[in-house]
């Protein structure tokens, strides 16, 4: 029997004789055998040990065998009890059989049949053992199954609380923003651009008039929700985009060096520069209307 070379087996016979020889012979097959003439050290020792068989005499002197029956099912429901017997009837099979017993056996044994008992008594438990693994192992994966999908649902609620608090947020920052552009924008219009028109009417600050017009009207493009071509801003020096400005608006190039008090080469050249850097390389384009279109001119000085 290799492959149930590991299988422990217990006999319980209080004919030491019956013991012994039961003891030589499944002993004989490999297993692991150990036979017990007083069934209660052999009721404390099925507590401490898992036996795969248990061969058990049913008339003992100190215990019935079929009480003894009961008492090891309840420990060891997985065990299988084999009785034996020499005084066998009908009735004392049915009742062994009910009371849990794996098959019943009469003396004197017949070594044949307790072989092929023993053995299917073996394949019986193993199949059963195999069972309980695997519902076992079902269990414990319905068990992180459900864990796995209580973290998710947890995770998802979690998600989605934090999707909804985002949107809130992103609501609530958007309406921060257009409440402080309208404040902005007023303040601009009630107070800038009132400021920047009258000093640009002071006749001390005509040196400055360029510089204010500039000024007045990125000041009015803000509060037209327009704003500079972001290309031509971060390209220009201060000094081109201030000839921009003035080309866009109109001015001629004689009309720039008085008001920037530059000469007139200086307003070329700057003209020069506005075209290479914004990549204005044909010479039919016309600077004025590139510079409407990309600046978004909405109104004349």
């Amino acid at each position: 029997m290799e492959e149930h070379e590991d299988a422990r087996v217990m006999v319980i016979d209080d004919d030491h004789d019956v013991c012994v020889t039961l003891e030589e012979c499944l002993s004989s097959l490999g297993l692991l055998v150990e036979g017990f003439t007083d069934p209660f050290a052999a009721l404390r020792r099925v507590r401490k040990v898992f036996y795969n068989i248990i061969f058990l005499d049913v008339y003992l002197k100190e215990k019935s065998g079929l009480e003894l029956l009961q008492e090891i099912h309840s420990i060891s429901p997985i065990s299988k009890v084999i009785l034996i017997t020499g005084y066998g009837s009908k009735e004392l099979a049915i009742r062994a059989i009910r009371g849990g017993a794996f098959d019943f056996l009469e003396k004197p044994l017949d070594m044949d049949l307790l072989h092929f008992t023993l053995k299917r008594a073996l394949s019986v438990q193993k199949m059963e053992l195999d069972h309980n693994k695997a519902l076992e192992d079902l269990r414990c994966a319905k068990k992180e199954l459900l864990h796995h999908k209580s973290r998710l649902e947890k995770l998802n609620k979690q998600l989605t609380e934090a999707n909804r608090a985002l949107v809130t947020m992103a609501r609530n920052m958007e309406i921060t923003r257009k409440e402080t552009e309208r404040n902005m924008m007023w303040k601009i219009k009630s107070l800038i651009i009132p400021l920047v028109e009258e000093l640009k009417e002071n006749k001390q600050m005509k040196r400055y008039e360029a510089e204010l017009v500039i000024i007045l009207e990125y000041f009015r493009e803000l509060t037209l929700g327009q704003g500079g071509d972001t290309k031509v801003v971060s390209s220009l020096s201060p000094s081109e985009m201030r000839v921009a400005y003035l080309v866009r608006s109109g001015v001629t190039s004689n009309e720039i060096s008085r008001v920037l008090h530059i000469s007139p080469s200086t307003v070329k050249t700057h003209r020069r520069n506005i075209r290479k850097k914004l990549n204005i390389c044909n010479t039919n384009h016309n600077l004025k209307s590139y510079l409407k279109r990309r600046l978004h001119e909405q109104f004349s000085l």
